[in-house]
């Protein structure tokens, strides 16, 4: 329904539209603990920091259908390379980047 991180989609796909209930794992896919890996750990910078709590604040309260909505709509970046009957269509970052400074201006 919209646009993913591929890797972390694969790693909450279990959880559906339910809370994720536990830390995310290298080979998070696998049912038995000692096959996973260790807990994925995010190095980012104070600024990056900052922004995540910025987007948490703003978007932490919707519903997945609500931020489903928000990705399609007009001049979106996925509404942008969006091709009918197409997967796997990736979003480059400048346009990403673009499209949200364009937001906050």
């Amino acid at each position: 329904m919209g646009p993913v991180f591929p890797e972390l989609y694969d790693a909450t796909k279990k959880y559906g539209s339910g809370p994720v209930t536990e830390y995310i794992c290298e080979n998070n896919w696998a049912s038995m603990p000692h096959i996973r890996g260790d807990v994925v750990e995010a190095d980012l910078t104070k600024n990056e920091n900052l922004l995540v709590d910025k987007v948490w604040e703003e978007y932490g309260h919707f519903e997945g259908f609500q931020l489903s909505a928000l990705t399609h709509e007009d001049g979106s970046p996925w509404e942008e390379v969006y091709v009918p009957g197409v997967k796997n269509i990736p979003i480059p970052d400048s346009l990403i980047k673009q499209y949200f400074v364009e937001l906050t201006e």
